[in-house]
């Protein structure tokens, strides 16, 4: 049991939080040199700053890339008015 507590504190986090009326995807603490793949689709370099991506309501395949390797994957259905933060800061870094 204490190992599986263990284990979930390096997980990202990711929650809701209310935006504006377009749906968001903000991206927090990124490792430097990462890359976000949104619906299969190169977005661009992501770092430590928030990046604020509107995207459409419904279902997004999210991938975040460094060193080549995924180092976040998720699959999110957003609606409007809604922001999903991803923070990953509790990513370790090499």
């Amino acid at each position: 049991m204490c190992l599986v507590l263990a284990a979930c504190g390096s997980m990202p986090k990711h929650y809701n939080t209310r935006g504006t009326d377009t749906p968001e995807i903000s991206i927090m603490n990124a490792p430097e040199g990462s890359t976000l793949l949104l619906d299969g689709q190169n977005i661009g370099a992501v770092t430590a700053e928030r990046h604020i991506i509107p995207v459409a309501k419904g279902s997004h395949d999210i991938s975040i890339m460094n060193a080549g390797s995924v180092i976040y994957e998720r699959t999110i259905f957003i609606e409007n008015g809604t922001r999903k933060e991803i923070d990953l800061s509790t990513i370790p870094t090499k």
